[in-house]
């Protein structure tokens, strides 16, 4: 069975992240603004929010410059969703 779970992250209950077999996909509020992949990279997007997101984003400790275009960030999260649904995962 694929391990999965929901769960707050850093300094606020607005902040969560979402496990899905070896993807973790972090959100604030119903935002998604990082991932970390199956290699375990975290990816982060620049913050197109304000202050709020900008903590959530700040708890995961990636720092502004290494953070990707939102199209960019959301290409790679749908590639990695669909080959994680396509391959699947053996837990």
């Amino acid at each position: 069975m694929m391990k999965c779970g929901i769960k707050a992250f850093g300094r606020s209950n607005k902040a969560t992240v979402v496990t899905i077999g070896p993807l973790e996909v972090y959100f604030s509020y119903s935002t998604p603004v990082a991932f970390r992949d199956v290699d375990g990279n975290l990816v982060a997007r620049v913050n197109e929010w304000g202050p709020s997101t900008g903590m959530h984003m700040n708890d995961l400790g990636v720092d502004r410059k290494d953070r990707i275009p939102g199209e960019e960030f959301e290409r790679r999260l749908t590639e990695h969703l669909r080959a994680l649904f396509r391959d699947g995962v053996d837990e």
